[in-house]
This record gives C-alpha cells, structure tokens and sequence, in this order.
C-alpha cells in the first residue's frame, strides 16, 4: 500500500499519512479546518468529484492559503480518445470546465505549461 510505503520511505515526527476517500468522507477530524497553507491537485482532479473538492480545500486552507492544480487538457473534439482504454488512466479537464474552476474563490492564476498541461492558483475561497 502507497501509505506504508510513505511511512518507510519519509520518516519525521511532524509527518503523518492518512488515507481518505475524499469523493465519498468527510473531512477527517485529524485535518483542521483552517491549518493548510497550501493543498496540491497534480493530474487528478478529473478523476474527482470536483466541486466538492473545492469546498473540502477551501475549508482547510487558512486564509491567505492557495489550491494548486495541475491538470491536462482535454480536446472534447477528439471523439476517439472517450473510448480508449489506455486514456482512462489521462483524463483531464476540458476548457470550459477549467474555464469554471475556481468560480468561487477571489483570486485565480492560469499558466499554459503546455497545450496539453494547465497549471491553476486558487486563493480566497468564497464558497
């Protein structure tokens, strides 16, 4: 399991692992509301419920905190990608949904890394 393997691997008294299933559970009592300084999403929003994630990361980040997301981006064109079997395990979000990310919270940053990768800021949840 990927948590024992982190328990091994980075050892710190400071330092704690915790499974959660964040599309079904609530926040876990460990995670305090307000004590996150900043949260990272790299290739995985698309596999999650996403509007509740942002409520879930608005509400631990402290105020001044920000949502880091790394995401590819998908062409809803490309009609032969929906039934690859290899691209389950890629998805990523369309234009317009990463258009609507972040439509409650005051501040957002956008980078192109590159036409496949969008990079997002988010800060000042105001859900």
């Amino acid at each position: 399991m990927a948590i024992e393997q982190a328990r091994k691997t980075m050892e710190h008294s400071q330092l704690d692992y915790l499974q959660w299933d964040i599309d079904v559970d609530s926040i876990p009592p460990s995670l305090r509301p307000g004590t996150f300084d900043v949260v990272t999403c790299r290739l995985s929003l698309a596999f999650l419920d996403t509007n509740r994630l942002l409520v879930d990361i608005g509400r631990l980040l402290r105020p001044g905190g920000s949502f880091y997301v790394l995401t590819r981006v998908e062409d809803v064109t490309d009609d032969h990608r929906k039934n690859d079997v290899a691209d389950r395990f890629h998805r990523g979000l369309d234009e317009e949904q990463i258009g609507r990310l972040g439509n409650t919270w005051r501040d957002r940053l956008t980078w192109t890394i590159s036409p496949q990768y969008r990079a997002i800021l988010l800060r000042g949840f105001d859900g």
